[in-house]
């Protein structure tokens, strides 16, 4: 049954919920606890949400001026309208926008799990009319189910869906991975359970974000054994037994490292050394890391010894750091750490000689020099002469001492080596590549005697110039070499 503060024909209090084809609409002033228009189910229903619209045409212009803009529905357990009292089933709208449109609705979901016989629509502000008149105009107010069904047709429905936002008063816990299973009761004042639920765990926490990560290595020279300094900045604590993960990208030589030892450090990051595949895992020493590193703190420690990759040029990637609980679990990360540029190397003791010093002389050039890396299969050695040599084709070389295999020799080759080089490569008038054919790598630390032939000398008597001597790989783009050591 319905009913409304102003029940007079036409706005009968049914036209409020009879769909689209009518409304109901208030008298011209708007008293003081505002205009009301509601239903009596004549049994305790459960509404767990609502919906109206206000007037059905704009022809006069009154749909924004009439349609309620502060409102809020209500619920009451008494038998008779007159006296009842009445509770708030959601938080009072206020000053809110006029209606725009005749197909617009306003609706709210009501965050309870009571049952009320009647329910009423309060209205207490509408935009007004230039004339002063403050109808209030609602159309098809609608009251629905826990299914969203009419209450008539569902009376057995009687549990709401309630949803709640707390704020501002929980932290996650300072590590990643299932948030665990979760409880929800419903008590009395006094503490008495009255529903409970609980459920497994619904949220994966993301490890906190590392800031300020670093992964250098030192030296960052070909093949070389270096130190690899860490740096982070925690943003969870760090117990007392976890460790930090570091993760390096294929090519660095991690072998030396399982047993090996951590050089400088602060908040007792001297424990055990592990590596798992290109992870290395550095513990903490109990024995002076009683205390969790707090949050924000920087964490430093230096690991040695690795192995550069044997080849210069970048890195295959970058690396990854994390602080982890003692079983593992992660509880902070950062990826994408940069290591910059592996260096070529030096050749120690690399000499060039010529067959004859007299001007104009031919003969064959002897590289004479020691690979700390080796030379691999496929891999090459290029030659940069300064002053005017010439290349007699076609050209031959032969290993002597410390390489098998033959040669391809490509003179005046075009080339694009990496890596810093002398002042003197833009004055060469020689280029020489020589490629691998056959064999097998170089044994490293091992002297290397290679002979080239043949090559003029300068035709008149000056000064035999500077040389540039280096060990290679192909690189990926067309004509690029990867340097493993120059002189």
């Amino acid at each position: 049954f319905a009913n409304a503060s102003y029940p007079l024909p036409p706005s009968q209090p049914s036209k409020a919920f009879s769909d689209d084809r009518d409304e109901w609409m208030s008298g011209p002033d708007m008293p003081g606890g505002g205009h009301w228009v509601g239903y009596d189910f004549q049994r305790p229903v459960s509404v767990c949400s609502y919906s109206f619209a206000s007037r059905r045409s704009d022809v006069l212009g009154y749909l924004s001026t009439d349609g309620p803009s502060g409102y809020v529905l209500q619920g009451s357990m008494h038998p008779t309208w007159e006296g009842a009292e009445w509770e708030d089933l959601h938080p009072r709208v206020s000053a809110g926008a006029p209606f725009a449109a005749t197909g617009e609705r306003r609706g709210h979901g009501l965050n309870h799990n009571f049952v009320f016989r009647r329910y009423r629509l309060l209205v207490t502000e509408v935009p007004g009319r230039a004339s002063g008149s403050r109808y209030a105009v609602v159309r098809d107010l609608r009251l629905h189910s826990p299914t969203g069904a009419d209450p008539h047709t569902r009376p057995s429905e009687t549990r709401c869906e309630v949803r709640l936002q707390v704020e501002g008063l929980f932290e996650n816990r300072a590590w990643s991975g299932p948030s665990g299973s979760y409880r929800i009761r419903t008590t009395l004042s006094g503490g008495g359970v009255v529903d409970e639920a609980s459920a497994p765990s619904s949220v994966d926490l993301l490890p906190g974000p590392l800031t300020g990560a670093s992964v250098s290595l030192w030296p960052r020279t070909a093949g070389a054994r270096a130190a690899a300094a860490v740096s982070v900045v925690t943003y969870n604590p760090l117990p007392a037994d976890g460790e930090v993960s570091v993760t390096f990208p294929e090519g660095v030589d991690l072998s030396l490292l399982e047993g090996g030892q951590v050089l400088t450090s602060n908040y007792g990051m001297r424990g055990r050394v592990k590596v798992v595949g290109r992870e290395v895992r550095v513990s903490r020493d109990n024995a002076t890391a009683n205390l969790p590193v707090p949050a924000g703190a920087t964490l430093t420690f230096e690991l040695a010894p690795v192995a550069n990759p044997p080849v210069s040029g970048p890195f295959a990637g970058p690396a990854s750091v994390a602080t982890k609980l003692r079983e593992g679990t992660v509880v902070d990360s950062a990826g994408g750490v940069p290591l910059g540029e592996v260096l070529p190397g030096a050749l120690p003791s690399a000499s060039i000689s010529l067959s004859s010093t007299v001007a104009g002389s031919v003969g064959p050039l002897l590289l004479n020099f020691t690979a700390t890396n080796p030379v691999p299969v496929g891999g090459v050695v290029t030659v940069l002469l300064s002053g005017e040599y010439e290349a007699l084709l076609p050209m031959h070389a032969a290993g002597l001492r410390g390489i098998d295999g033959g040669f391809a020799v490509d003179a005046n080759a075009s080339f694009t080596p990496t890596g810093p080089f002398p002042s003197n490569r833009t004055n060469s008038t020689l280029s020489l590549l020589l490629r691998r054919v056959g064999g097998a790598a170089s044994p490293p630390g091992h002297r290397i005697v290679i002979s080239v032939g043949s090559v003029m000398s300068p035709p008149r008597a000056a000064a035999a110039g500077t040389f540039e001597l280096c060990t290679a790989v192909p690189g990926a783009a067309g004509g690029e070499l990867l340097n493993i050591e120059c002189a």
